[in-house]
């Protein structure tokens, strides 16, 4: 079952740069897809996909706050259970403007197993930046 989250991430109007760092607390593969996309549109203006296979590559700058009022972040992602044992899976998304924590969530958790190689949970998070 895909599980959306919907957030709006308040950001400070200056010349910062705002990241987007993805955190998984799992043995269980997940893979990801981050898009920003420009404001009241589709139009995609930065994409990194990745998995959890290393921490320091799920670290993304997305933007400087000033010119990221109303631009929306689109975080997709699939947990897999790649040998059909299950576990527990921890999901998060932290947003962070000139290096400080603004704003985190969890994307979704849980503890389940299913048939080796299919899906065990998959969903997005859309985060909505506005300037306070």
């Amino acid at each position: 079952m895909a599980v959306v989250v919907k957030k709006l991430v308040n950001i400070l109007p200056n010349d910062a740069a705002i990241t987007v760092e993805l955190e998984f607390d799992t043995l269980l593969l997940c893979t990801y897809k981050i898009q920003v996309r420009e404001k009241n549109s589709n139009q995609v203006i930065f994409s990194k996909s990745g998995d959890n296979s290393n921490d320091e590559e799920d670290k993304y700058v997305i933007g400087i706050a000033k010119k990221s009022d109303g631009k929306t972040v689109w975080i997709f992602f699939t947990v897999i259970d790649q040998t059909g044992e299950g576990g527990k899976y921890e999901v998060r998304a932290l947003f962070k403007q000139n290096g400080k924590l603004i704003d985190d969530g969890i994307l979704s958790s849980g503890i389940r197993s299913i048939a080796p190689g299919e899906n065990l949970q998959s969903g997005a998070l859309v985060a909505i930046l506005k300037t306070i």
